[in-house]
């Protein structure tokens, strides 16, 4: 893990897919719509990296997420 590639916990993810309920993510990575955890620390404590769900196509990748400043419009 790195900089490049951060962790995404279950509530970014949520959040992130418009869900509202634990039990609907679960349901998700049961039918695999949503891959398996890459890390699991503790029970309550688990992520994915960014590389693998932008791979998977839940988010969108980092130079869309970071967009660059949009530039001012010259005055007419």
């Amino acid at each position: 893990m790195s900089e490049l590639d951060p962790p995404v916990f279950t509530e970014d993810l949520m959040r992130a897919m418009g869900i509202h309920h634990p039990c609907t993510l679960r349901r998700h990575i049961k039918a695999k719509k949503v891959p398996p955890y890459d890390k699991v620390i503790t029970q309550k404590t688990r992520y994915w990296f960014r590389s693998t769900l932008v791979k998977h196509g839940l988010l969108p990748p980092m130079e869309a997420h970071a967009a660059a400043p949009s530039q001012p419009t010259p005055a007419e």
